[in-house]
């Protein structure tokens, strides 16, 4: 009894951090929203497969077309904001959620730095699943964020070669 027990508690205390995850990801929307315009759009699942698929009728994905349709079906849904005349209140919001995305149960997968702009790519993995891929764009007036529910394995998205991650430079 005392094992079932366990097993509940450690069930109920996994779904409650990947809730947390969720629940952090629109409060940021709702926050960048509410302190000044922002132009915010969110795509079910159904709406981003249809848009893979048209893309890929018109040779729009060119080299990917593979891989995006390989990965449509794992994709859940789609949600991003573009804010081109952020105050200070909206770049603190971004930066303070960055700070403590990692209590939020995100990883930071990747950053980088160019000129004033900042692009930073957090993950949440459940189960050697990707669940969230939160790209932040942090520019000197202006914010983006992409927000990507997931749930594709990580060997499955490391294993894709897109033609973006190619070298330049072929010997």
């Amino acid at each position: 009894m005392k094992s079932i027990f366990t097993l509940l508690l450690f069930a109920a205390m996994g779904l409650t951090s990947h809730v947390q995850s969720q629940r952090c990801i629109k409060q940021l929307f709702k926050d960048i929203k509410k302190e000044g315009y922002s132009f915010a759009i969110t795509a079910p699942a159904w709406l981003v497969k249809a848009g893979i698929n048209a893309a890929a009728d018109h040779n729009s994905l060119e080299k990917d077309k593979d891989i995006w349709l390989s990965l449509k079906d794992k994709i859940k849904g789609v949600r991003f904001l573009i804010n081109d005349k952020s105050n200070d209140k909206q770049q603190d919001i971004m930066k303070q959620f960055a700070q403590n995305a990692v209590n939020e149960n995100l990883e930071l997968y990747a950053s980088f730095t160019e000129g004033k702009d900042r692009v930073q790519l957090f993950v949440e993995e459940k189960k050697d699943k990707i669940k969230n891929l939160l790209f932040l764009i942090n520019g000197d007036n202006e914010n983006i964020i992409f927000h990507i529910k997931t749930d594709v394995s990580l060997s499955e998205f490391e294993s894709k070669s897109f033609s973006f991650q190619k070298n330049k430079k072929q010997s």
